[in-house]
């Protein structure tokens, strides 16, 4: 990545996402190797006058958090990382992984109670704050998973990142409409039928002031209406297990019958608490720079024309009332192979991942 991009990535999250201003205190929470990215980041929070803080945890050294401390050491470490966190007025959370299953081998005992006393608590704090962005950098790991090198994966990473998100905000008024507005959602495609109810709650553009890449519009069903099936087609890593696809039966909001290529690991995922087997978000991708499945969720979830479903937590800005400790956004590509189609109200609103009506076909050419 060249010294304009890296600049124009860095503009982009100070000023556009998180609009930092002089004297504020903002934190970068590094989880990987120092680069030369995080330098530029940290020199431009100078230039605006505010005041960085950097925090590097190398993955070698979370593994070793993870595995070997006691539930007392690590509400130590909460406590003055808390107060920590409580006190900026930024945080953006950047993560760089040379091998996306280097916790694969940790007890799953050791990981959840790492996760209870510490991820979770950590990431509600964050959550609660107005200004947080968190995003995977490229690394030639994603490149592999992806099946490109690693300077293509990084041209479509700054693609993704260029994209217009001042124009995303204002051209989707429409179909922010539509969404709140109807009252049914049917998914359905060569592999999949599902429907669920909406009900009115808060319908959210996602336009980079959280995530990058970013574009996508979210809202949350009624967590007691869907029924059918659905087959996401786009490969997740979930808690350091890889599926490459995943199929779901839906009685009465419930997954009732669920396949992979790993089902042990999957069944173990829906049975982690009551909410964590029900959808608790309802998402359109809208990045047109992000064309085909990553095999990144982060990335693949913005991908144009596609849905994506999440099984557990509803966001607090469109809540549900589904909770869960869990939150797994899952993708299904709706483009000509798989013959997608989605309905509002019973109206076909999009077909092969293309908008089909008047007022929302300009979103096809963002």
């Amino acid at each position: 990545m060249n010294k304009e991009h890296i600049l124009k990535i860095c503009n982009l999250i100070l000023r556009h996402s998180l609009q930092i201003q002089r004297k504020e205190k903002v934190l970068i929470h590094l989880i990987g190797s120092y680069n030369h990215f995080i330098g530029v980041l940290h020199q431009q929070i100078y230039q605006i006058g505010a005041i960085p803080f950097l925090q590097i945890t190398p993955p070698e050294i979370l593994k070793s958090t993870v595995n070997h401390s006691t539930p007392y050491q690590i509400l130590r470490i909460f406590d003055f990382n808390y107060h920590t966190i409580a006190k900026m007025d930024a945080i953006i959370t950047i993560t760089i992984d040379n091998n996306l299953f280097e916790f694969g081998d940790i007890p799953p005992q050791k990981r959840k109670v790492y996760e209870e006393l510490y991820d979770n608590p950590i990431e509600r704090l964050i959550l609660s704050k107005k200004r947080w962005l968190t995003f995977n950098y490229p690394s030639e790991s994603y490149a592999q998973r992806a099946k490109l090198s690693y300077d293509a994966f990084v041209r479509t990473f700054i693609k993704a990142c260029e994209f217009n998100y001042k124009l995303l905000e204002s051209s989707c008024d429409s179909l922010q409409a539509r969404m709140q507005k109807a009252k049914t959602v049917q998914i359905k495609a060569s592999d999949t039928n599902l429907r669920f109810n909406l009900e009115a709650n808060p319908v959210v553009v996602c336009d980079a002031k959280h995530n990058l890449p970013d574009g996508e519009i979210f809202t949350s069903p009624n967590k007691d209406s869907a029924e059918g099936y659905i087959r996401f087609d786009a490969p997740s890593i979930f808690k350091n297990i890889d599926f490459e696809f995943i199929e779901l039966t839906f009685r009465n909001g419930k997954v009732v019958n669920a396949r992979s290529n790993n089902d042990k690991e999957l069944f173990k995922i829906l049975q982690i608490d009551k909410g964590a087997n029900r959808i608790g978000e309802f998402g359109i991708g809208l990045n047109t720079a992000l064309i085909e499945p990553l095999k990144l969720l982060p990335y693949d979830e913005k991908i144009k024309g596609s849905i994506h479903l999440a099984l557990g937590q509803s966001y607090p800005e469109s809540y549900n009332k589904n909770d869960s400790k869990i939150h797994w956004d899952l993708t299904k590509t709706m483009d000509k192979d798989s013959k997608g189609e989605l309905f509002f109200d019973n109206q076909l609103i999009q077909k092969n991942g293309v908008f089909i009506t008047h007022d929302l076909k300009h979103l096809n050419h963002l």
